[in-house]
């Protein structure tokens, strides 16, 4: 029995259905989707001790999925006096929410390559590199010492922003450093306030003022709190966390003072890597944080090590075989990919050849070219693909008119 439904009818279904696959696409679930937001950089002239008049510059991207928010805040004077570096007035890279405790919005991480502060070079990029089903932002400097990438990657679902520090040394690294700045849940001094400061690790329970010496095996993940600004007692904005993996710190310490917390954490230079987890608890009590915190550490410290915080795009495929997919379609399309095939081209012809894309952080500029190109070559993709599938239908048509097809 033969089927009533004819070869052009088959062709249009399965357009249809390629066009309804990209309305799909998009997800109707925040929850299940990061939005990046990059705010555009703003300059201007700043009063800060030491760089009066002095042009300083400011710019967030905020990566949000459901109620989990954060923003990671980039702040520096670029003024042209410092030369090819910057000034520093407090930090660099801030976190400014969920809270403004916690992690300092001024800066709360900061990266020491052979005692030198990687901050106080001029940034070579910063932008948001994917977003959807996963949000990433990154932050890339060109050091002396070495090519210097922060990404911070935020995953659906989760109340948690991950963090991976890489260098590409281009010197001998004898040392590597990260440290950290936190006002666990008030600006206790500020506000004119005495709290009691702890740092609570899986192994102690350190008070302010107390020596904290940080054992990467037993201490691989830290709860900032503090005992009087609790939400459980009505004040403080809640406490904030952080995690490393215990193979990439080989030691530290924790300055718990009475307004600010200060971690040290010496990498291991040999790596070339160093992986981080931070928590922001908002309007969450202590204790519940800290259960929570519990949970999540446990699970990361499996999971973390294997983390790709390579953009999705990059990780499918190499440029190779992007060029080879658009080479088959050009030629199942035919005449018919005539009118897209000019901008096609141009595409391709930025990307890098030869290159596998994610490998190498010196590439980064690379992985650029291809995230920059992506969207584009996506969209033209679909419209390649339709226009085969028409060409295919047309072959088919003309072969049943002339007799060739049975």
């Amino acid at each position: 029995m033969r089927s009533g439904v004819g070869p052009i009818a088959m062709v249009t279904v399965v357009v249809c259905l390629a066009v309804t696959s990209l309305a799909q696409d998009v997800p109707k679930d925040i929850a299940r989707t990061v939005d990046v937001a990059a705010a555009d950089a703003k300059a201007g002239p700043t009063y800060y001790k030491g760089h009066q008049g002095h042009n300083y510059e400011r710019q967030t991207t905020t990566l949000q999925s459901g109620d989990t928010k954060y923003a990671v805040h980039y702040r520096a004077c670029i003024d042209e006096r410092h030369g090819d570096k910057v000034g520093i007035v407090e930090g660099y890279i801030g976190l400014s929410a969920p809270c403004n405790e916690n992690f300092y919005g001024g800066g709360f991480f900061k990266i020491f390559l052979n005692g030198k502060d990687v901050g106080e070079w001029r940034l070579a990029d910063r932008r948001m590199i994917e977003e959807g089903a996963r949000g990433t932002c990154q932050y890339i400097w060109e050091t002396p010492m070495a090519t210097v990438c922060v990404r911070f990657l935020l995953l659906p679902g989760t109340r948690f922003v991950c963090c991976e520090l890489r260098w590409d040394a281009k010197e001998p690294i004898e040392t590597a450093e990260v440290k950290l700045l936190c006002f666990p849940s008030c600006f206790t001094t500020a506000l004119g306030r005495k709290g009691e400061r702890h740092v609570i690790s899986a192994a102690k329970d350190v008070m302010e003022g107390k020596p904290f010496v940080v054992e990467p095996a037993t201490d691989s993940w830290l709860f900032y709190c503090d005992g009087i600004f609790d939400v459980a007692r009505g004040e403080g904005a809640g406490p904030c966390a952080a995690m490393f993996l215990p193979d990439e710190v080989s030691g530290g310490s924790i300055s718990i003072g009475s307004y600010g917390v200060t971690t040290r954490l010496a990498l291991k230079p040999e790596t070339g890597r160093a992986r981080f987890v931070f928590w922001e608890f908002p309007g969450i009590e202590n204790d519940k944080a800290l259960a929570a915190l519990r949970a999540d550490a446990a699970q990361l410290l499996e999971t973390l090590p294997q983390l790709d915080f390579t953009p999705a795009c990059l990780q499918r495929s190499a440029t190779a075989g992007l060029r080879a997919e658009f080479a088959e379609l050009f030629a199942e399309a035919g005449a018919a990919a005539d009118p897209c095939r000019e901008r096609i081209e141009e595409l391709l012809a930025k990307l890098p050849t030869d290159t596998e894309i994610g490998r190498e952080l010196s590439n980064w500029q690379a992985e650029i070219g291809v995230l920059g190109a992506a969207p584009k070559l996506q969209r033209l993709r679909w419209e390649l693909r339709i226009r085969a599938l028409l060409e295919r239908g047309d072959r088919m048509r003309e072969a049943k008119n002339t007799g060739s097809l049975r």
